[in-house]
């Protein structure tokens, strides 16, 4: 009988640490599954930010373009190019 409770009690302790390996690896495929849901939100919100601040800078721009083409049609002096500044020798008296 002493060796069928041995058996018993084997067979138990076999079994405990069968299913606590099966939780363990369980546990760490979720926080995996977790893991990567998290990085898919993040990129999500990522995405929908880089959305949001170009389509603000499509109408900004648009709306600058209009604003400069209504001051452009209304003067008859030639446009200024940013690229043309005012260099230090222009600026002093001669």
């Amino acid at each position: 009988m002493a060796g069928r409770g041995a058996d018993l009690a084997e067979e138990l302790a076999r079994k405990a640490v069968k299913n606590v390996r099966e939780r363990g690896k369980e546990e760490a495929r979720q926080r995996e599954i977790d893991k990567k849901a998290m990085k898919r939100r993040k990129l999500a919100k990522d995405r929908e930010h880089n959305e949001a601040v170009l389509r603000d800078a499509a109408v900004a721009s648009t709306s600058r373009s209009m604003t400069v083409g209504d001051l452009d049609a209304t003067s008859n002096a030639p446009p200024m190019s940013k690229s043309k500044k005012q260099t230090l020798t222009s600026m002093l008296p001669k």
